[in-house]
């Protein structure tokens, strides 16, 4: 009977541990107690990804760098797939004609929003758990929609301020209105009048012609 306490006290520690620690957050290597750790050194708040590599010759700290990046690129899929879903649910608003000045800017969007929050990523733990290194890095996910939201609205702006402009320099544009009609009725112009008697005195005379000498 004693035995049999024993083993259902065991199971049932076990059974609550398993319960108790996500099971997406690590890989499934690591030991219980790691996993606990790790799943109190992260809040629900929180978007995690977690980065492992092996001890090997370099030691611990090498791994731990190796870690460490492991766990950035991770975390950069998590966000590039979060801002992604955030900005389907803004493209929703918007028509179809319109999302076409957008569909080409999207790529550099998500990327520029993802390399922005990945800057603000905080590491968590790190730990060695059965000769691997292992580091947490994560970033706020409220952070992530006030990011998300921010660049959007201002590629918004920078488009609406870009076809002000268009719409300002064609307001002040003349290609297009007709053109002032010239009027080309011939000018008349009233010769001035000469006195002939004047013209006779300045052409010499047949006498006085040296031609004719």
């Amino acid at each position: 009977m004693k035995k049999f306490l024993i083993l259902l006290t065991a199971v049932t520690i076990a059974g609550c541990s398993n319960i108790s620690v996500p099971t997406s957050l690590v890989p499934a290597t690591i030991g219980i107690a790691s996993q606990e750790k790790i799943a109190a050194a992260v809040s629900k708040s929180e978007l995690y990804a977690v980065g492992s590599s092996k001890i090997d010759t370099a030691g611990s700290f090498v791994a731990e760098g190796k870690a460490r990046t492991q766990a950035r690129e991770n975390l950069k899929t998590k966000i590039l797939n979060e801002v992604a879903t955030i900005f389907n649910v803004y493209m929703q608003n918007v028509d179809a004609n319109t999302k076409k000045v957008y569909t080409a800017a999207l790529p550099d969007l998500r990327n520029y929003t993802t390399d922005t929050l990945l800057l603000k990523a905080v590491e968590k733990i790190a730990l060695v758990d059965n000769d691997k290194s292992y580091v947490v890095l994560a970033v706020n996910k409220e952070e992530i929609s006030k990011e998300s939201k921010f660049v959007f609205t201002e590629y918004t702006s920078s488009v609406i301020k870009k076809l002000e402009t268009v719409k300002t320099l064609v307001g002040k544009s003349n290609a297009g209105l007709p053109i002032e009609v010239i009027d080309d009725t011939p000018v008349s112009f009233s010769p001035k009048k000469e006195n002939s008697e004047n013209i006779k005195k300045d052409l010499p005379s047949i006498d006085e012609d040296p031609l004719f000498y």
